[in-house]
């Protein structure tokens, strides 16, 4: 976890990363709290860049941040420990609170229960994005064991163009 502001905070790791894939996540404390979302940026190598960014506009306070990197593949139990696959995918269209355009995506091994999580690894843009992903014939649906969908939502942002 790390304490992060609305400016561009460089996150140093102990491991070098080839192809490296990061989810962060921003704890908010309460109800009340200016909402935000996570950006990542410059993500290579032994570090990477975070900040918070409000989908207001306004200035965002310091957050708690929980973040996880790993190797883009496909990991095992037998390997690794672990069933998993982090996968980098470039996200062609943006979804908004009238249109839940997205994407279907596959997984590379089989999965009874799949939990997916993701992050907009990109500052391509200065405006604010978020990941999601549901089923992939219901965006009120979670992901299934044949698949999922997948994509960057904009929430009511009226500027929708990303």
């Amino acid at each position: 976890m790390i304490n992060v502001g609305d400016s561009w905070q460089p996150v140093s790791l102990d491991n070098s990363y080839g192809s490296m894939v990061v989810v962060a996540t921003v704890v908010l404390p309460n109800q009340s709290t200016l909402p935000v979302v996570t950006r990542v940026r410059n993500a290579s190598g032994s570090s990477f860049e975070l900040r918070v960014q409000s989908t207001t506009g306004a200035a965002a306070a310091n957050y708690d941040v929980h973040y996880m990197v790993v190797e883009e593949g496909v990991y095992t139990v037998a390997n690794d420990g672990v069933k998993m696959e982090a996968v980098k995918a470039n996200s062609a269209v943006t979804a908004e609170n009238n249109n839940w355009a997205f994407e279907a995506r596959s997984y590379q091994q089989s999965y009874s229960s799949p939990i997916v999580v993701g992050q907009v690894m990109t500052d391509n843009d200065a405006d604010w994005s978020v990941f999601w992903a549901s089923a992939p014939t219901s965006r009120t649906t979670p992901p299934l064991s044949s698949g999922f969908a997948a994509g960057k939502n904009v929430g009511e942002d009226p500027d929708n163009t990303r």
